[in-house]
């Protein structure tokens, strides 16, 4: 009989692990070139085939994890929708092993896609490949107990134009959307001739870069001067009509200013003069523009012209809760009596939503906005609503829906008639493909995309998609295609004079010279990309251009100047009234310093991180903070200042309503406690997360288990082999109608551990008969033969 304090037998091989090898078993042969470098290179590689019989699946893989130095997940389209891949991946991740690669296009799932992944996507198994050297390196350093020599992380940055540079062909900004029709008389051909021509001269020759809602606010503003009777406007009216758009800005303020000394109607006329030149210092001067716009609103606070003016030059400048209350204000205010003004508040309301990664309330405001435009049969507007819905759906990885609505959109566009539709969806449906892996496919709609920007001479536009098209050129590794196409975006840009796309270029290339290990030129084309978004004070931008500069010192191994360019980040978000990008800065400084310098240090920039988030009252930011706060106390070794963290983040998570938060924030609890062999603090910690996983819907079938089998385990060690089993029969029922990837090697080994448990309580009557299910259901599945022997060797003990 088994010893009673040895549940499951283990008879793995007595060489000490260096790596595990976390894969779906249906890439295998995948796997198995994965370990066969990585053997070559001299590491201990362990993956499942990797069993000798007589060992226990379940513990021996348990065991191999926890031994590992270096955790090797393989990503793939069967990995992410793999339970237990991504169980050991998550384990990997806490305990600071990760070092993930991607064998096949896929969607890595959250939070792994923030952690850089070697791409071996077109590898055949060679060591001289660059991905593979990295990813030796990598792992080399984990086993080794060293900091990495060079191990670039491929973080692809393109601006915020970029990524929803789609819906800006549909009228939508950056960061905002434009979703009301033109609103230019149609029957007055011959001012709407001059507006477009001076709309046109504005943005040639301007230095600022506006995006599409600042240029429908200059539009209407243009509109409104040149249709204007009043006669103090008719300086403005020549300045504009001889092209010269800062003249007319400067006339109009001057107009404002005299007609604001007036009283009654005349306070109303001068904050609409002072909106108008708001509108068009917008081209020429933001710090005019946001002055004018600031002083039609001192006037007349309820102006929703001014309002949605003035929001998105905040949004640029950082100023994001001062956007927010501008937008909330023309929704409470106009947008009650109008829904023109309430269908651009709410879309506004909602991409802001997210860009903050809020994206059930981005969706809910334009699912509203769409219904709002259906009800008016604005079908135009439908179309540009349709754009949107798809690239947010695309945020949110539901490519299958993102290209669902994408199509919508593309089929109302062309029966409209509307070129800049079409181009926005299809550049959508591109987008979409690019993200499932279809090259051709995404190359194909690309392509599309372009053909109808030139038709509807969408210039700007066309230096977005080229971004686009650089970085899937990029991810493909065609370098020299991919400068190619950021050099036709930086072409376009300058003849366009977009900061935006220029920065976004000039990114593309800093990230190509550092590919080719060309650091001079790298660093050379980070700094003008600063230079760019400085020009248009874009302050987010700039802080996400450091971080991809301090990646460059990365590579070069400079580890100062890693450190400098993170402060100088924070710095430049600490001018930010967004506390989100606070926080991001001051944690990736903290994981730089603590990688460079001590725990002690980079705690301290985590603390400051929390403070952010209590003053902004953001629980959920709260909790990721303290999550990452437990890592680094308890590698300080204090394990019981981590488990407090983790309680706290609980606490921060269970206060917004975030169960998937307290759920992560419990496991990691017991996880720690499970390390720590503090069985009555794992017990706790899965009373919790059980209570909370049955609450769910739909129920997460594999982290019920894997609580359960943690409890089976704690109740073990404290010699309570009733609750033992109580655990493990809970468990097997929770497994008996679950068909997930891995159903078959779960409920097998829920049969073995009921099987094992009876054994060690002497209860000989069901120990065949757990043992032999596991087997009928290995034998039926046909999956894991070296599970299937293991368990018959068990059996016949």
């Amino acid at each position: 009989m088994t010893d009673a304090k040895n549940i499951e037998i283990a008879n793995s091989t007595a060489e000490k692990t260096d790596v595990f090898i976390s894969y779906s078993s249906k890439d295998r042969d995948k796997a198995a070139m994965v370990a066969s470098a990585l053997t070559k290179a001299g590491l201990n590689v362990w993956w499942d085939r990797s069993l000798l019989p007589g060992d226990s699946y379940e513990i021996t893989i348990e065991k191999a994890l926890k031994d590992a130095k270096a955790v090797v997940v393989c990503w793939t389209e069967n990995a992410v929708a793999s339970d237990w891949v991504r169980s050991e991946a998550d384990d990997a991740r806490v305990n600071g092993k990760l070092c993930p690669v991607m064998l096949q296009a896929c969607d890595i799932p959250k939070p792994f896609d923030r952690v850089h992944t070697e791409m071996l996507m077109n590898w055949h198994g060679n060591r001289d490949h660059h991905a593979f050297q990295e990813l030796e390196e990598a792992v080399k350093a984990r086993v080794e107990g060293r900091a990495a020599k060079a191990i670039p992380w491929k973080r692809k940055w393109i601006t915020r134009g970029a990524l929803v540079s789609f819906l800006a062909m549909a009228g939508v900004a950056a960061a905002n959307v434009s979703l009301i029709k033109d609103l230019l008389v149609d029957d007055d051909a011959r001012i709407e001739k001059l507006v477009s021509e001076q709309i046109a001269a504005a943005l040639a020759a301007s230095g600022q870069d506006l995006d599409a809602r600042s240029a429908e606010s200059l539009k209407d503003a243009v509109n409104a001067v040149f249709r204007s009777s009043d006669v103090e406007k008719a300086a403005a009216r020549e300045a504009l009509a001889a092209g010269n758009v800062e003249e007319a800005a400067l006339s109009l303020a001057e107009v404002a200013a005299k007609q604001a000394q007036a009283a009654g109607d005349a306070v109303n006329a001068a904050a609409q003069s002072y909106s108008e030149a708001g509108a068009l210092f917008a081209a020429t001067d933001t710090a005019k523009a946001v002055d004018a716009y600031e002083q039609s609103l001192k006037l007349v606070p309820s102006n929703p012209d001014a309002a949605n003016g003035l929001a998105p030059l905040y949004e640029r400048m950082g100023r994001m809760d001062e956007a927010e209350a501008l937008y909330n204000s023309i929704l409470t205010g106009a947008g009650q009596t109008d829904e023109k003004w309430e269908a651009k508040a709410l879309g506004n309301l909602a991409l802001m939503a997210q860009s903050r990664g809020e994206y059930q309330t981005a969706l809910d405001g334009l699912t509203k906005v769409k219904a709002i435009f259906e009800k008016q049969r604005d079908q135009e507007a439908v179309a540009r609503a349709l754009v949107n819905l798809g690239n947010l759906t695309h945020a949110m990885g539901d490519y299958e829906k993102s290209m669902s609505y994408s199509k919508r959109a593309l089929a109302l566009s062309k029966q409209l008639g509307l070129p800049k539709g079409e181009a926005a969806a299809l550049g959508n449906i591109g987008y979409a493909y690019m993200s499932m892996g279809d090259v051709d496919a995404a190359r194909e709609n690309y392509a599309l995309s372009l053909e109808a920007m030139d038709r509807a001479g969408m210039e700007t536009e066309k230096g977005n998609a080229y971004l686009n098209l650089t970085s899937m050129l990029s991810n493909e590794g065609k370098l020299d295609e991919a400068e190619a196409m950021a050099r036709k975006a930086l072409a376009l840009a300058d003849k366009m004079q977009s900061r935006l796309i220029e920065g976004g270029a000039l990114n593309h290339l800093a990230i190509i010279a550092r590919e080719r290990g060309e650091f001079d030129e790298a660093l050379l084309h980070h700094e003008q990309a600063i230079s760019a978004l400085e020009k248009i004070n874009s302050r987010e931008l700039i802080v996400k251009e450091l971080w991809s500069q301090s990646y460059t010192a990365e590579d070069m191994g400079d580890k100062a100047e890693i450190v400098r360019l993170l402060k100088e980040a924070v710095s430049v978000a600490d001018q930010m009234q967004d506390h989100t990008t606070q926080v991001r800065a001051l944690m990736k400084l903290a994981q730089a310093v603590a990688m460079q310098s001590t725990a002690e240090e980079a705690l301290g920039y985590v603390e400051d991180a929390q403070q952010r988030c209590v003053e902004a009252d953001d629980g959920a930011c709260l909790g990721m903070v303290l999550l990452a706060r437990s890592d680094y106390v308890a590698y300080m070794g204090n394990m019981q200042g981590a488990v407090d963290m983790l309680g706290q983040s609980v606490d921060a998570y269970a206060s917004v309503n975030d169960v998937d938060g307290q759920l992560n924030a419990l496991r990691q609890i017991a996880n720690l406690a499970s390390r720590a062999s503090v069985a009555s603090l794992v017990i706790q910690a899965t009373d919790e997360s059980l209570a909370l996983a049955r609450m769910q819907s739909p129920v997460d079938v594999s982290g019920l288990s894997t609580d359960l089998e943690r409890r089976v385990q704690a109740f073990y060690e404290l010699d309570d082999y009733e609750s033992a089993m109580g655990a493990a029969k809970e468990n097997l029922t929770l497994l008996k109608d679950y068909n997930g990837e891995y159903a078959p090697i779960m409920k097998a080994n829920a049969h073995v551990m009921v099987a094992n448990l009876s054994r060690a309580q002497g209860e000989t009557e069901s120990i065949d008969a757990h043992f032999q299910s596991a087997i009928s259901i290995l034998e039926i599945s046909g999956t894991n033969p070296e599970q299937l022997a293991s368990i018959r060797q068990m059996a016949a003990q």
